[in-house]
């Protein structure tokens, strides 16, 4: 039996979208696709099916990671003449589906275009083929083992799995965010979430050393890494930029409690700056609410108050347990639990419930400002 002939693409919610907007969802897909593999591929579509042929082993783990795709499948192809659909079928039931007596199968056929029979004809002719070869029982209920049949036009197209891409819409249809990636369990699920919305996604760390040290810095690596393996098709952008001698000066002249929301109101800043620089549209950062301290609804208001960029919060109402899952899930979680320095700036008691004219009141205790842009004009980018 031959191997399979191409790979069957399912398409989301893009099939949802006006025909101009599939159009242009349907041709940015497209490019990813064939940007992730190192060879040419063959791509063929039928409405919001696509059809990939290519010899590239890696095929499935590329199909698995590309957003936009909700599954796939491995498929054999012939014609669509019934003759030629049951031949196949028999095929594939002697050869791949391989099914024991005491198993049971079931067709499952459907059929779009003009032929001169339906698609209960297709699941009735090519389970009396498949029966032909395996003498067992046929439940259309609960089958061990399935044949599904898509027949489309002049094309019959034949699989037994559909393998679960990652779903969401494409990337490079939600436009370009700014993410503020600290190396832990919660930033870079945010960064995935904003990826699987179609969001082209910029990391920015800020390095806090001397409170911190490289050991965070090569988790940010490490974990960036991970996640540029789901960005198919393009290349991921990392920054970096220092934030220890702004820290500094807040520890030194301002209130201690305060530290935690004023290093996070300049890493705002940061971001709005490196936004503007990379005409990115938004923040993104992985707070959840009331995880801690800074967290609170009152501490993210007078967080939100220090850009006039939207920033967005993909993780806000999940807990612990369902981002330290879902970070299990994209690969993230183990190079995220990586041992590092912990930030040494933390005050024993940092503040829940700060307010704006608080917090703007310390911020004049210092040449903010100044610290700010000196950092923005040091910032690099880094490889990953």
């Amino acid at each position: 039996m031959r191997k399979p002939d191409c790979y069957l693409v399912r398409l989301g919610e893009q099939a949802l979208k006006s025909r101009q907007v599939q159009r242009l969802w349907m041709k940015i897909l497209l490019n990813n696709i064939k940007s992730g593999f190192k060879k040419k591929v063959k791509i063929e579509i039928d409405q919001n099916r696509i059809f990939i042929f290519t010899d590239d082993k890696k095929i499935e783990d590329i199909l698995e990671r590309t957003f936009g795709i909700t599954s796939f499948s491995p498929v054999w192809m012939c014609s669509s003449d019934m003759k030629e659909i049951k031949k196949l079928a028999n095929e594939i039931g002697k050869n791949i589906m391989k099914i024991k007596k005491e198993e049971s199968f079931a067709v499952r056929a459907r059929r779009a275009g003009i032929h001169d029979f339906t698609s209960q004809d297709v699941g009735r002719e090519a389970g009396s083929a498949v029966w032909k070869v395996a003498k067992s029982k046929i439940d259309l209920t609960k089958p061990d083992k399935k044949l599904f049949i898509e027949v489309r036009q002049t094309r019959a197209y034949m699989y037994l799995e559909k393998i679960n891409g990652p779903g969401g819409v494409p990337i490079g249809t939600g436009g370009k965010v700014v993410v503020l990636m600290s190396g832990g369990i919660d930033s870079p699920v945010a960064a995935w979430m904003m990826m699987k919305r179609g969001c082209d996604v910029i990391l920015l760390y800020a390095d806090n050393t001397p409170y911190s040290d490289k050991t965070n810095l090569n988790k940010v690596k490490n974990v960036s890494k991970i996640l540029d393996k789901w960005y198919v098709g393009r290349k991921l952008k990392i920054y970096s930029f220092s934030n220890g001698k702004i820290l500094k000066e807040f520890i030194k002249k301002c209130n201690i409690d305060m530290t935690c929301l004023l290093c996070k109101r300049v890493m705002y800043r940061a971001a709005e700056g490196l936004a503007k620089k990379e005409n990115a549209l938004a923040i993104v950062t992985g707070e959840a609410l009331a995880q801690v301290a800074s967290q609170t609804l009152m501490n993210i208001k007078v967080l939100d108050e220090a850009s006039d960029m939207p920033i967005l919060r993909p993780l806000i109402c999940m807990d612990k347990s369902e981002i330290i899952k879902t970070a299990e899930c994209i690969g993230t979680y183990n190079a995220s639990i990586m041992k590092a320095k912990e930030c040494e700036a933390v005050p024993e008691h940092p503040i829940t419930k700060g307010k704006i004219r608080d917090i703007k009141r310390e911020e004049k205790k210092i040449e903010l400002n100044k610290l700010i842009n000196k950092s923005l004009k040091g910032i690099k980018q880094l490889k990953n």
